[in-house]
């Protein structure tokens, strides 16, 4: 498990330059949401490889992704563990509709064509984010996509579920953390 340094300001770029003005400041840390995201999508021409790849897939397909053309996630956990920052934790993300004001988010890459979820590194990486975002915001909830109706306009939605049991790792994060 590594961070991997992602071009930031490319990803910014991409998922800002369209906007008129300065994106907007998250309200509050309530949640950390956890969510999957294929790294197999259509009309793209290879496997989504980076934070960079995944603005630039959002961007320049909306009608795809459900989120106006934005990075959605302040962080993801690829299938190499590496652990990378797509957006500043201070700002808004749009993942998760209203709730996204008041939340962090953070993706898990898998392969959407097997639907294998995260081996053990990755989700040790997944794991530690989550750990370390708790210790240093007031985060009340470690939550799924799918666990909040409100953060989805889609009906059944299941995200990060089945490729990940949040009560499992809701439980772990309470038995290092305390919280």
């Amino acid at each position: 498990m590594y961070i991997r340094s992602a071009d930031a300001t490319a990803a910014f770029a991409l998922t800002y330059g369209n906007m008129s003005g300065r994106p907007k400041a998250r309200e509050e840390t309530k949640y950390l949401f956890v969510h999957k995201h294929g790294v197999n999508v259509p009309k793209w021409p290879h496997r989504l490889m980076s934070m960079i790849d995944l603005a630039a897939f959002h961007a320049y397909h909306p009608e795809l992704t459900n989120v106006t053309g934005r990075l959605p996630y302040h962080l993801s956990v690829w299938q190499d563990s590496a652990i990378e920052q797509g957006l500043s934790l201070l700002v808004e993300a749009p993942h998760a509709l209203a709730l996204s004001a008041s939340s962090i988010s953070v993706a898990v890459m898998y392969d959407n064509d097997t639907a294998i979820g995260p081996g053990s590194t990755q989700y040790e990486a997944l794991k530690l984010v989550c750990r370390e975002i708790k210790e240093y915001f007031p985060i009340i909830e470690v939550v799924g996509h799918d666990e909040k109706p409100e953060a989805s306009n889609i009906a059944n939605k299941q995200c990060p579920t089945p490729i990940i049991d949040m009560n499992l790792l809701r439980e772990q994060l309470c038995q290092t953390t305390g919280k």
